[in-house]
């Protein structure tokens, strides 16, 4: 995952710049040209530019920040040997639990969930 997340972060901030540069053109003579252009055309700030702009900052801020500090935690856990594969099912089984209203929020000691039976 650590190698494969820096991939995924690279590519989802990409694809939006992909995007706007294959824009195609209006039919309409008169309408917005293709590309850059078109996406910069007024009458397609707040429906084309503006989902393309925050796409690429989210991407962005995952590539930049989430990301790294992700892996860290991932390496911090691993190394203190907390981490393994039935993460996802520990999850899966306290949303469960949450839900019936089983658990509840709280740090007593060094867990994150507190039964309250």
């Amino acid at each position: 995952m650590s190698r494969l997340f820096p991939i995924y972060f690279a590519l989802q901030s990409a694809l939006p710049a992909v995007l706007a540069l294959t824009y195609p053109a209006s039919r309409n003579p008169f309408g917005p040209a293709g590309g850059i252009a078109g996406v910069l055309d007024s009458r397609n700030r707040a429906t084309v530019l503006a989902p393309l702009a925050a796409a690429f900052v989210c991407a962005v801020a995952n590539l930049a920040a989430v990301g790294p500090r992700t892996t860290r935690v991932m390496e911090e856990r691993k190394a203190q040997g907390e981490f393994s594969v039935s993460c996802v099912a520990c999850l899966v089984w306290w949303l469960w639990k949450w839900q019936e209203g089983m658990v509840e929020w709280g740090r007593k000691g060094r867990g994150v969930v507190m039964l309250t039976e």
